[in-house]
């Protein structure tokens, strides 16, 4: 669906809500991928300058996600122009996507419509571990805090004495570098209180509020899994 298809839409969309809308949609197509990064923000500078301050905003969200810092600032950015502020989830908001839905009043989504956990994982350091991909090359493995953090419990529950434990970091250590634990662990403080920051306005309860990001951070499990309007 091409720009002109789409502006009678939006314009729908703004008389029904009394709104103005906002779109962010990456592309998932082959080769054509795109996620939140820090480009995004100046356009959003111009767009919400054109706009400018207004009592409600509608922004129409379809990602797998991106930069966590990216969607920090844009969800920042665009509720500093309006008192109101909802997110539209098409067909999906992932990742940081799921970072950004948290700091809208409100998120509506369609049947089909998904959000997904927020567990960050490091894919470009340079420390980071390789592996040989399908064609021969070497690639940049993503580190997961969640999966590491996973590891270590489970491991915890079967072995208790300290030597032990402390062969398994050393283990571990051996498979992924120090710099790079240290920096995911780090990552995955950081994406808690930015979930606790932005999940304030639509969940005022404190308990419920660490029940949620939890879930998001942890509890859900794998990084593909979907969590529909219902839920």
């Amino acid at each position: 669906m091409n720009h002109q298809t789409r502006q009678p839409i939006y314009q729908q969309i703004e008389a029904e809500r009394k709104t103005k809308v906002l779109a962010l949609v990456n592309s998932d197509r082959l080769n054509l991928q795109t996620q939140i990064a820090a480009d995004a923000i100046n356009p959003f500078v111009q767009l919400l300058d054109e706009i400018g301050p207004t009592e409600r905003l509608s922004l129409i969200l379809d990602t797998n996600g991106g930069q966590t810092s990216a969607g920090w600032r844009l969800i920042n950015l665009i509720r500093s122009f309006c008192d109101d502020l909802e997110v539209i989830v098409p067909t999906k908001a992932m990742s940081a996507g799921t970072l950004m839905a948290l700091g809208a009043d409100r998120i509506l989504m369609t049947k089909q419509g998904a959000l997904g956990p927020i567990d960050p994982s490091l894919a470009n350091h340079p420390l980071s571990p390789t592996v040989v991909s399908a064609t021969g090359q070497q690639i940049k493995m993503p580190v997961s805090a969640e999966a590491v953090r996973g590891y270590i419990d489970e491991v915890k529950k079967d072995v208790t004495d300290p030597a032990a434990l402390a062969s398994v970091w050393n283990h571990l250590a051996d498979k992924i570098h120090p710099i790079v634990l240290g920096e995911i662990f780090r990552l995955g403080g950081q994406i808690r209180n930015l979930a606790s920051d932005l999940i304030q306005n639509q969940v005022p309860d404190k308990d419920r509020q660490a029940d949620i990001i939890q879930h998001l951070c942890s509890d859900s499990g794998s990084h593909d899994y979907t969590i529909n309007r219902r839920k």
